[in-house]
C-alpha cells in the first residue's frame, strides 16, 4: 500500500518533466515555410443553431519538418483542431475550425491565428466569415435548391442552367484576396 502511494507521486512527476520536454522541442526546430490553401473565405448563410466547419489545408513548403504549436480562434463559439505530430518537407496536413452559431446572430468573421515554426514570420491568419440568420427566417438559396434537387433527381438538368464555376468546396473567394505563405 505504501509503495502505491510513493509511486503515484513520483509517476506524475516523471509524466510532467516527460511532456515539457517534448513541448520545449517543438518551440526549438529549424525554421521552414508554410502555404495555406485558400486563407481568406467566404461562407454561405446558416441558420442560427448549426455548425460550419472549415478546414483549412497547410503545405510544407520549406526543408525542415513543420510544426504547428499552437492555434487560436478569434471567438469563443469556434474551436480549433489541428495536427500535433510533425509535418514533414512537402507533407500537407488540416486545420479544423468548428463554428457554432447558437448564440450568434448577424455577419460573424473569424480569424484564426496559427503559431508554427515557419519563417519570416511565426504567425499566420486565417479568415472566414458568414451570416447567421435567424432560423424562422431562413430560406434555402439557390445552392441549397440545386444540391437538394441533385440528390434527389441527378438528372443534370438544372446544372445546365448555373452560372459561373461551381466547385465542391462550399465557400467562395474573392478575386483580390490572395493565398498567405
Amino acid at each position: 500500500m505504501k509503495k502505491t502511494l510513493l509511486l503515484s507521486p513520483l509517476l506524475l512527476f516523471i509524466v510532467f518533466i516527460t511532456s515539457c520536454g517534448i513541448t520545449q522541442n517543438k518551440e526549438k526546430l529549424a525554421k521552414t515555410k508554410i502555404k495555406f490553401k485558400d486563407s481568406i473565405r467566404h461562407y454561405f448563410a446558416i441558420p442560427q443553431g448549426k455548425q460550419q466547419t472549415a478546414a483549412f489545408r497547410f503545405f510544407n513548403i520549406g526543408a525542415n519538418p513543420l510544426s504547428i504549436l499552437e492555434v487560436q480562434t478569434s471567438c469563443g463559439c469556434a474551436k480549433a483542431e489541428f495536427p500535433s505530430r510533425l509535418i514533414e518537407p512537402e507533407g500537407e496536413g488540416v486545420i479544423t475550425i468548428k463554428f457554432d452559431s447558437h448564440k450568434n446572430l448577424g455577419y460573424s468573421q473569424i480569424f484564426v491565428t496559427v503559431r508554427a515554426n515557419t519563417e519570416p514570420i511565426a504567425f499566420h491568419t486565417l479568415i472566414f466569415d458568414l451570416n447567421v440568420v435567424p432560423d424562422a427566417y431562413y430560406i434555402k438559396d439557390y445552392e441549397e435548391v440545386f444540391k437538394e434537387h441533385e440528390e434527389k433527381e441527378g438528372n443534370g438538368d438544372i446544372k445546365i442552367m448555373v452560372e459561373g464555376d461551381e466547385t465542391e468546396a462550399g465557400y467562395y473567394l474573392d478575386s483580390t484576396e490572395a493565398t498567405t505563405y
